[in-house]
């Protein structure tokens, strides 16, 4: 298999994208009461190396969901502080979800929540290409530089094939930019690979 991603399987990940889109809308409207519009508008593989030591991602949280079955990659969901605790108000704007400098528990706890309808989301629309069952673990919370965030996911040196997928949330006039982080083995590459349509 070739190891680097070709403009097909780009393409199609970007359908699987829209996909999740449309799910994401519709189970974050069910969640919050609120139309809250999630687009996952670009698809761009990167190399880990490019993650790592970048000073300018130095305040970042992010929501980890491993994949527990069908694949064994990861999905991360990370905002700067900032536009996360934006994310969360607007998802929340009932409740005390963060303070001027950090989260409150119940933002943390909503922050979780949120993310994890996202990337549920997301696996919901890869279970319907690849047509078997994905799973995510429940999501955790991991925070500090977008390196640190990468290099604690990664868990060992076997190869990964990232892709960063934009993920951006609208609300009336507000839009908040996040970024969804798909790590894959090569393994689940190459049944990526073997799923598409082949013309």
């Amino acid at each position: 298999m070739a190891d680097q991603w070709d403009m097909f399987e780009i393409d199609v990940l970007r359908q699987i994208g829209s996909s999740a889109a449309e799910y994401g809308n519709v189970a974050l409207s069910e969640l919050l009461g609120r139309d809250i519009k999630v687009s996952l508008p670009t698809v761009v593989p990167l190399e880990t190396k490019d993650f790592l030591g970048n000073a300018n991602d130095s305040d970042m949280i992010s929501v980890q969901c491993d994949i527990l079955k069908g694949l064994e990659g990861k999905l991360l969901l990370t905002f700067d502080n900032e536009s996360a605790r934006r994310f969360i108000s607007i998802c929340y704007p009932q409740y005390n979800v963060a303070s001027e400098n950090s989260f409150t528990e119940l933002g943390l706890s909503a922050l979780k929540e949120v993310g994890n309808v996202v990337m549920s989301a997301y696996v919901k629309a890869l279970s319907q290409f690849l047509n078997s069952t994905v799973v995510p673990s429940p999501p955790m919370l991991l925070r500090g530089s977008l390196g640190d965030i990468i290099a604690s996911a990664k868990e060992s040196d076997e190869k990964i094939y990232v892709l960063l997928i934009d993920t951006v949330f609208e609300r009336a006039h507000e839009k908040i930019e996040g970024r969804m982080e798909f790590m894959l083995t090569r393994k689940d590459k190459d049944l990526i690979h073997e799923s598409c349509p082949k013309y």
